[in-house]
């Protein structure tokens, strides 16, 4: 499962994209507020969310953007999200 690359040296607090990769939801809508769960745990308020679904219905894409605090923060962030069963990869 991928997550932050070592590379990667952003500077904190700042805005962040979050592209989080499900196996396809019976629901968008339950999806979306197991993702919001994550997140509002963490004390996080991601913005409105858009999702999009693979060509071969396979895959469901959920996008958001939040305001990340620091690095700690952002790492709690991804270890959660990646503790869900369906989720596939954190972008």
């Amino acid at each position: 499962m991928a997550s932050i690359s070592d590379n990667q040296q952003p500077h904190f607090p700042a805005r962040t994209v979050m592209k989080i990769i499900t196996e396809m939801p019976g629901s968008v809508r339950v999806q979306e507020m197991r993702l919001e769960e994550v997140f509002h745990k963490l004390m996080l308020k991601p913005k409105p969310w858009s999702q999009k679904s693979s060509g071969k219905q396979k895959y469901m894409s959920f996008t958001t953007e939040v305001y990340i605090q620091n690095r700690e923060q952002l790492h709690s962030l991804y270890d959660n999200l990646q503790q869900l069963p369906e989720v596939k990869q954190v972008l």
